[in-house]
């Protein structure tokens, strides 16, 4: 199995874009989710925090829209750019954090933002395979980075993780150029039925919203102490429920034979804990963290193989719409003070509808996929 995997040549570029992304990957999780949100909170607060993360989001969504108008071939050197972009990313970061200028750290946060808008799109148009295997490994990965970081942040140097993560996407940019491109038509167009798009379009959304409301009102119930893990600080439990909660629902979307379904009842419940039993908030984050884990791969393999193939951006482009809108909405609700059960129900009426809407199209159209993504078993 291992001699086929690499003397396949499709599966040694997806090699190549995974180790690629691994260390892209402790870059992200070590510099941007838990230092520079750590940091942002520290600096700013509430406001802080939120101003960062909508930031990102902006300019991710910018760069998506972009890439669209603008019909940008996704290449390695694409990836080269976004990386770049990521390396001043942490610059600017380490800079705002030693001069204590928090509008250097927005500044940072758009930059990341660009690297979100560009990489992804990239990423996934040069991935031949389908995401469940990757998927799993990135969950896995990722909660040894994730918690190991939480603790180099509580009882280290911030700037220290900076400037680690500023070397991993150096690392990344140079393994980037060894990635092979994949031919491209931008100018074909493809007759799609017109009622399926507006229903992969709201899927998009819906999940985007979905993710980003809980992501962003974990952020701030546990930074701001609302919540803690066994009385850690804010950072380390928000590490601890971010990585096991993400790894716990990759691992069990790749063992059972859990779907769409299964893992909407997991989020419903997680969400019913959240917003009615508020001293069990540990609990359903992490149920709601590892539903919404197994829902992404199965939306996305949905989604992508059923748009049009030379749109290659749809879903990103359309997902951050609904991140900007669900992240502002749980912001909202945080800082006007409302119950955060509106959060969480409308966090189970969105993956509701994702749950209708794919069931649904999957009875109206049932036809194969238009490019070489499989399907997630």
């Amino acid at each position: 199995m291992i001699t086929k995997f690499y003397n396949n040549k499709n599966k040694t570029n997806d090699t190549k874009l995974h180790e690629m992304r691994f260390f892209a990957q402790i870059a992200e999780k070590a510099g941007y989710t838990i230092a520079g949100v750590g940091s942002a909170f520290m600096m700013a607060g509430v406001n802080g925090l939120i101003s960062f993360g909508i930031i990102m989001l902006l300019f991710a969504s910018l760069q998506s829209q972009i890439i669209s108008l603008w019909k940008i071939d996704l290449t390695n050197l694409s990836l080269k750019i976004s990386l770049g972009s990521r390396m001043i990313s942490f610059g600017l970061l380490c800079y705002g954090l030693m001069s204590n200028d928090f509008s250097m750290m927005l500044i940072g946060s758009a930059f990341s933002g660009l690297f979100v808008g560009l990489f992804w799109p990239t990423f996934y148009h040069l991935k031949e395979e389908s995401i469940g295997n990757w998927h799993l490994f990135e969950k896995i990965s990722g909660i040894v980075l994730i918690i190991l970081t939480g603790i180099l942040v509580s009882y280290w140097n911030t700037l220290y993780v900076l400037i680690i993560s500023f070397t991993a996407s150096l690392i990344s940019l140079i393994l980037a150029s060894k990635i092979n491109n994949k031919e491209t038509n931008l100018t074909e167009f493809i007759e799609k039925d017109n009622y399926q798009n507006p229903k992969l379009k709201l899927i998009s959304i819906l999940d985007g919203f979905s993710g980003e409301s809980v992501r962003m009102i974990r952020r701030l119930a546990i930074l701001s102490g609302a919540i803690t893990i066994m009385n850690f600080d804010g950072i380390l439990s928000f590490a601890l429920v971010l990585g096991i909660s993400e790894a716990l629902g990759a691992l069990i979307k790749q063992v059972t034979k859990f779907e769409i379904y299964e893992f909407t009842i997991i989020v419903t419940i997680g969400c019913l804990f959240c917003g009615i039993l508020f001293d069990q908030w540990v609990v359903g984050l992490i149920l709601i963290g590892i539903g919404n884990s197994g829902i992404f791969p199965v939306v996305h393999e949905y989604v992508r193989n059923r748009v049009n193939s030379n749109d290659i951006n749809f879903r990103e482009r359309n997902r951050f719409n609904g991140r900007i809108i669900g992240a502002s909405f749980a912001a909202f609700i945080f800082v006007s003070s409302f119950s955060y059960i509106f959060v969480f129900i409308s966090v189970i009426i969105s993956t509701s509808f994702i749950l209708i809407l794919i069931s649904d199209t999957r009875l109206l159209f049932k036809q194969p996929p238009h490019n070489n993504l499989a399907h997630v078993v």
